[in-house]
């Protein structure tokens, strides 16, 4: 859900600008400009791989995944969530360039 948010509140963040200088405008929009494309890239990738993980669940054939979730019964205080997307191994061979969407 909250990929979904960020995507549908761009019209918000494009008035982020009103009443700035044309330089701070201009770096404030392209700060959303980008936000916005990951954004998107990361709304796509989520809806792309819970189609692929619904049918393997539905399937019950879980030899691919390579994933472990632990269940709370409630939410902890303080919760939060991150990726990394190393480019390089630790030779410098390139694993992936995270520039091409």
């Amino acid at each position: 859900m909250y990929k979904k948010a960020l995507v549908s509140s761009s019209n918000i963040r494009r008035q982020a600008d009103w009443g700035k200088s044309l330089e701070q405008q201009y770096t404030i929009q392209e700060m959303i400009f980008l936000i916005d494309i990951g954004a998107s890239a990361g709304l796509h990738d989520i809806e792309y791989y819970k189609t692929i993980f619904d049918r393997i669940l539905l399937s019950g054939d879980f030899t691919g995944i390579r994933a472990y979730i632990i269940e709370l019964y409630s939410p902890p205080s303080i919760m939060c969530s991150g990726d990394v997307y190393p480019e390089q191994d630790y030779e410098g061979n390139r694993l992936q360039d995270v520039a091409d969407l």
